[in-house]
């Protein structure tokens, strides 16, 4: 018997502190989640705001708290995670005035996934749908400069993923699959970089491909649009071949 009252002993007061276990008032539960983000310490952080939301789930501050965990999981760099909150966040409150912060940080999670240009580019076309979204429903966010400033990254990004796979093609000579990469890439992206030099290994896929006028009308249109680029003189060069 003295032998089963040790082994339980334990366990019940164990029960006992958790079934008194102290609630804060809700705006502690908040102050104590900001504390802890501050201070770095973020799976208390996050402790502190799901505290707040499972005993005070109609509290006002469940907004705020909702938010908190998404803080802390993106200051952590746990980007995946914190997307999911973001998500989570606009999904409840999508008219919050916090909602254009939350879609920023939501993008801004994909974005900071994103891999090399000769990689998986899926973490970067969702960060541009993302950015896209903040910028079509939040026109008035003071965000709004950093997403187009971004956007315009995960563009060029694209751009040259695509270029990347083009010239692959184009130095293994299937040009045919070359101008299957470089022609959508000049429809979709055609104020990138990688634009003037797809334009350019594009009239010269058709060129080796013995598609003399294609490529002619191509490299016109080519200089006409970059007269200064690189590979500007070849493709003058190429232009006097054609006429001689």
């Amino acid at each position: 018997m003295k032998r089963l009252l040790a082994i339980l002993l334990p366990l019940l007061l164990v029960a006992a502190c958790a079934e008194h276990k102290v609630i804060l008032p809700d705006k502690e539960y908040l102050k104590l989640g900001n504390q802890h983000l501050k201070e770095e310490e973020y799976a208390e952080a996050r402790q502190a705001f799901e505290d707040l939301e499972a005993n005070y789930p109609d509290s006002p501050l469940v907004v705020q708290a909702r938010l908190g965990q998404a803080k802390a999981y993106f200051a952590q760099k746990r980007y995946g995670e914190a997307a999911l909150e973001y998500k989570r966040f606009l999904r409840f409150h999508p008219r919050n005035p916090l909602a254009d912060e939350a879609q920023y940080k939501l993008a801004l999670s994909y974005f900071k996934q994103r891999y090399s240009i000769d990689r998986d580019t899926a973490h970067t076309r969702r960060a541009l749908e993302e950015f896209n979204k903040l910028i079509s429903q939040y026109p008035d966010s003071p965000l709004l400069t950093q997403a187009l400033e971004k956007r315009d990254v995960c563009f060029e990004e694209l751009a040259e993923h695509e270029f990347y796979v083009g010239h692959f093609y184009f130095k293994q000579e299937h040009y045919e699959a070359a101008i299957g990469r470089l022609r959508p890439l000049i429809l979709d992206y055609p104020r990138t970089k990688a634009a003037a030099k797809a334009l350019f290994f594009l009239a010269e896929s058709y060129w080796q491909l013995g598609e003399r006028a294609e490529a002619g009308r191509l490299f016109k249109l080519f200089l006409q649009r970059h007269g200064r680029h690189e590979y500007s003189a070849e493709a003058r060069q190429r232009l006097q071949e054609s006429a001689g």
